[in-house]
């Protein structure tokens, strides 16, 4: 014989899987969400970081030529504060044990708003080694060797006007490989980054409905369950009242309820007309109207035993 399973055991096998497929869409939106604001971050740091290392570049070509004062080149240091900035955010996650607290300081000088720096840095923890945002990180990683290699050209040519002439051309020649590299790593950049945004909206897209179709799925099954559940105890209900119903027409006897918290006794129409209670119009009868004046032992044993093993207010047949 089979175990009769628990009330509890019923509702966790039919309730966990629901609020467990809630949960995990519950946490799957929200990760959506974060990653959608810090996506849009990591776009507006790429177009923050051109900006910045073009406009050096012109300010670096002009100086080369002679057209700016060597003051010029403080200017190219504070545009150069936000792509560093980023850089050395980047190439301190990279490390096994990053110094969170310089990342984090890293990255407002690269000109990220404090209260956007947390999602950055875990979404780049969660993703960077992940097979699809290899060519990300593979664009950033030549973007970084191109910022070393503008500081070393900034180097050269932000020294006193006597000392400019030398190197002048060769300086220049480097600022135009240098700019040609930056129209690259930008347009590379700009590319990979918008396929792995695709990749990443399509999945979480797709997640987000299967889990949407598994949760309606399973709701509709639990409904569907439960409602057959009650259609069968309904049919089995009927069932045994059309029983008993012939039984006590072939026996020719009527049906009673007890009720034992006030001795009263509910009587069908067959139990009445028995007892005589035929032109008595009440369905509710006292103990003392149906039973003998003098009860016998028997009676009153039946009275002590069901007082005794009757919870109060139970009704029996």
């Amino acid at each position: 014989m089979k175990p009769l399973r628990t009330d509890r055991l019923i509702y966790l096998r039919v309730l966990g899987p629901l609020v467990l497929v809630t949960a995990i869409l519950m946490l799957v939106s929200i990760a959506s969400f974060h990653y959608q604001a810090a996506s849009r971050t990591y776009v507006g740091g790429r177009a923050a970081w051109y900006n910045s290392v073009n406009q050096s570049l012109d300010l670096l070509r002009e100086r080369a030529y002679g057209r700016q004062p060597q003051g010029s080149c403080d200017a190219v240091d504070g545009l150069m504060a936000v792509p560093l900035g980023n850089s050395a955010a980047r190439r301190e996650m990279d490390k096994p044990e990053p110094n969170f607290t310089a990342v984090r300081q890293a990255l407002l000088r690269g000109g990220n708003r404090p209260e956007d720096v947390g999602g950055i840095i875990r979404m780049y923890r969660v993703i960077h080694d992940l097979p699809a945002v290899q060519p990300v990180m593979g664009v950033w990683r030549d973007g970084d060797m191109l910022l070393d290699r503008l500081q070393a050209v900034s180097r050269k040519i932000c020294v006193p006007d006597s000392h400019l002439a030398d190197g002048a051309q060769a300086n220049l020649r480097e600022i135009d490989v240098l700019s040609a590299g930056l129209v690259d790593v930008e347009n590379r950049f700009a590319k990979v980054l918008d396929a792995v945004s695709h990749n990443v909206r399509n999945t979480l897209t797709a997640t987000v409905l299967v889990l949407g179709f598994l949760l309606a799925g399973g709701g509709g099954w639990f409904v569907v369950r439960t409602i057959r559940a009650q259609i069968k105890q309904r049919d089995q209900l009927l069932e045994a009242n059309v029983r008993w119903d012939m039984a006590a027409d072939a026996a020719n006897i009527g049906v009673f309820v007890w009720h034992t918290n006030d001795d009263t006794v509910e009587l069908d129409e067959r139990a009445r007309r028995i007892r005589g209670f035929d032109n008595d119009s009440r369905t509710t009868f006292t103990l003392a109207d149906i039973l003998h004046p003098a009860p016998t032992s028997d009676q009153v044993f039946i009275e002590n035993q069901s007082a005794q093993s009757l919870p109060e207010g139970e009704r029996r047949r």
